[in-house]
């Protein structure tokens, strides 16, 4: 044998230990990234079920949503609810027309446009009685500020409502949809506050079974298409009433001329019995006067028939007479005819 051959063994002898210890070395550092890379693949697995679980939700019947659930719900949510303002400061109120200023708190632009239509309502939460303070259109913006004037012709109440409302003010572009939900969790006392006695009931009997057994469910209302049903037949109501108040006004004054008239005819009548007495008294002169006439009449015409009657008597004894100096002449004639 060689040197070289037993130089050759001899490396193989002093290398052959140190390649089982960095084989069995490598084969543990192996096992080792090996379990790590299994545990990396089983939480990169429940890291996809998780994303997925976030993104899909849940399998049916456990409850959990997904990212794209709530996303669609939340859209859903906007598109009922709309755009909202909050914190808007009241300005002037026009005390005649109802037209107003505000100021917002957020910088220019804040996404609302002249002729835009919105909704005012109080901040206050319903059961510490937020009201509802009537729908505006936008008519001029600079900076921050507003003015806005009424979508409707506002009665006086309305008016002073708005004056008295101190902020901070609530714009939105859509009204508030009914539902449910929003009502969800809170307790008698809570919702009792929040609405009149009129209503307040089928708030609280909503998803409850009643005495016949059924389950109750409320009228669901929508407030844009009350409110305008509301306003034009209240336009109707104050033309009607404004043409009321017109009749009236024409009978008040048809009624005062009456009146005149009513004066003037009682005048006349007073001045017509004066002068009805005056003739009475004239009438009652001229019927005594007639009696002493006719009376006067009747003494007369006796008189006149005894006074024809005695011309009568005298007229015979005149002719009497006249007959017998005719006679006693006839017969003085013959006696001197005789002679």
């Amino acid at each position: 044998m060689s040197i070289w051959n037993k130089v050759l063994i001899g490396l193989i002898l002093v290398v052959t230990p140190a390649g089982f210890i960095f084989g069995a070395r490598a084969l543990k550092t192996h096992k080792y990234w090996r379990e790590i890379a299994q545990k990396a693949e089983t939480n990169l697995e429940t890291a996809r079920q998780e994303i997925e679980t976030l993104q899909e939700g849940s399998p049916a019947g456990e409850g959990a949503r997904g990212i794209r659930q709530v996303k669609l719900d939340l859209h859903k949510m906007l598109l009922d609810r709309g755009r909202v303002w909050r914190n808007v400061s009241p300005g002037n109120v026009n005390a005649q027309t109802g037209a107003i200023s505000v100021a917002t708190d957020l910088p220019d632009p804040n996404g609302i446009e002249v002729q835009t239509v919105l909704h005012l309502f109080e901040e206050q939460p319903a059961e510490e009685k937020g009201r509802y303070l009537g729908e505006f259109i936008v008519t001029g913006k600079a900076n921050k500020q507003l003015e806005m004037q009424p979508s409707y012709k506002m009665t006086p109440e309305e008016i002073n409502r708005i004056k008295l409302s101190r902020g901070p003010w609530v714009l939105r572009d859509v009204l508030p949809v009914d539902g449910q939900e929003i009502f969800a969790g809170l307790d008698e006392t809570t919702i009792r506050a929040m609405f009149p006695e009129s209503t307040v009931d089928e708030y609280l009997r909503h998803g409850k079974k009643g005495d016949d057994g059924n389950i109750f469910s409320r009228e669901f209302r929508d407030y844009g298409v009350l409110l305008t049903s509301f306003h034009q037949h209240r336009a109707v109501l104050a033309e009607l009433l404004a043409a009321a108040k017109r009749d009236n006004e024409y009978l008040q004054a048809a009624l005062a001329d009456a009146k005149q008239q009513e004066q003037f005819r009682n005048s006349e009548i007073d001045a017509l019995k004066t002068l009805l007495a005056e003739e009475n008294r004239q009438l009652d002169a001229v019927t005594n006067h007639l009696k002493a006439v006719q009376a006067k009449l009747v003494e007369l015409r006796q008189g006149v028939d005894q006074l024809i009657e005695a011309n009568r008597q005298a007229a015979g004894q005149v002719a009497k007479i006249h007959m017998e100096v005719i006679e006693r002449i006839d017969e003085d004639s013959r006696r001197m005819a005789s002679y």
